[in-house]
C-alpha cells in the first residue's frame, strides 16, 4: 500500500492538484468567442468552421509568458494560468481569425454588432486577445465533483 502512496505522490512534485491542468486533450488557442443560441447554430458553425481551416496552411505556433488571471500581481489569487502565442504566431492567428469572422458574418453566425466588437475600430484589425489556458481551479476535483461553484468578487 506504501508503494502506492509513493507512486501518486511521485506524479506530483509540484504540490499543484494535478486536476486544474487543462487535458492535452482539450488544449486549445481561443481565437474569439460566439454566442449561438441553439443547436442548430451550433452545428453550423462548427460546419463553416471545418470547410473554413480546409484552406488554411499549418503554421507554427510558439508560445511566450505565463500569465494569471485575476492579476499577476495578485499572484497568490492566481484562478487561471494562461500562455500567448509570440509575436510571429499572432500575424498568422490574425489572419486566420480575420477569415473565419468573415465567414460566420457570411453564414449568419456573427452579426454586425459581434463582427464589429471582435475588431480593434481604428486599425481594422481583430482584437488580440489570443491565450491558451493551462491551469484553471474551476476544474479542480473535490471527492469526485468538480468544483463549479460561482466566486463572489472579494
Amino acid at each position: 500500500a506504501r508503494e502506492n502512496e509513493e507512486d501518486e505522490n511521485a506524479n506530483n512534485d509540484t504540490g499543484i492538484d494535478e486536476t486544474v491542468f487543462i487535458s492535452e486533450r482539450k488544449l486549445h488557442i481561443t481565437l474569439f468567442m460566439l454566442s449561438l443560441s441553439s443547436p442548430e447554430a451550433i452545428e453550423a458553425a462548427k460546419n463553416v468552421l471545418e470547410e473554413t481551416l480546409a484552406s488554411v496552411q499549418p503554421f507554427p505556433l510558439l508560445c511566450r509568458n505565463l500569465s494569471c488571471f485575476p492579476s499577476i500581481k495578485k499572484a497568490h489569487a492566481c484562478r487561471v494560468l494562461f500562455t500567448e502565442p509570440d509575436d510571429d504566431s499572432l500575424v498568422h492567428l490574425s489572419k486566420v481569425s480575420e477569415h473565419l469572422l468573415e465567414a460566420f458574418r457570411q453564414n449568419g453566425l456573427l452579426d454586425e454588432s459581434e463582427y464589429r466588437r471582435n475588431f480593434c475600430t481604428q486599425t481594422e484589425k481583430v482584437k488580440t486577445n489570443y491565450h491558451a489556458t493551462l491551469i484553471n481551479s474551476k476544474y479542480k476535483i473535490f471527492s469526485g465533483k468538480r468544483n463549479n461553484t460561482k466566486r463572489k468578487n472579494g
